[in-house]
């Protein structure tokens, strides 16, 4: 079923004096938000995700009946972690109180993949001031993660060579590191 949402009028187009192009319903944004090539969902103030683009279903491997209606912490994204969903609760609910939260954390696949993503939430209000709903948008950065942890690997190999004087030790030790990794 639909999630009572605040549904604000959508410009028919851009304020812009440039042709853009309308689906045939004359409403641009749909499009926009679908094809956008980056995580995206609209949570109502009360943190239920309302809509979620195509890049945040297909990336994790849901559908749209997988999180639409349920709180956001709550959508399988965050399952993987203790303490995980709390932290995403917590800037859902500063977010609501006006806040642009922007936060890394790990998110989880359908098929269990930990990756990361880089959140920005951020409150959206009407001209009264009243939230209207909250508008989460994400950046995947689990590549720089992953060269991260390689280099922090490298740091700690080093360091045992740097300590060690039996080329056997050496080895010992890079291969426990390495079977850590």
């Amino acid at each position: 079923p639909p999630v009572p949402f605040p549904n604000p009028p959508m410009p028919s187009r851009p304020a812009t004096d440039a042709p853009v192009a309308t689906t045939p319903s004359g409403n641009w944004f749909p499009s926009f938000f679908d094809q956008a090539p980056h995580f995206a969902v609209l949570l109502a103030p009360d943190g239920t995700v309302a809509e979620a683009n195509r890049v945040s279903l297909e990336a994790g491997g849901y559908a749209r009946a997988d999180v639409a209606g349920r709180a956001f912490w709550e959508c399988g994204w965050w399952d993987g972690a203790p303490g995980l969903a709390g932290q995403v609760r917590a800037s859902v609910e500063a977010t609501a109180g006006g806040d642009t939260v922007r936060v890394e954390v790990p998110h989880f696949c359908a098929n269990g993949e930990r990756r990361f993503i880089g959140l920005v939430l951020a409150p959206v209000t009407g001209a009264d001031g009243a939230p209207l709903f909250i508008a989460v948008t994400g950046t995947d950065v689990t590549e720089r993660y992953r060269v991260e942890e390689r280099l922090r690997l490298l740091d700690r190999i080093g360091e045992a060579t740097r300590v060690a004087s039996d080329p056997k030790v050496i080895m010992d030790e890079a291969t426990r590191l390495l079977g850590e990794y």
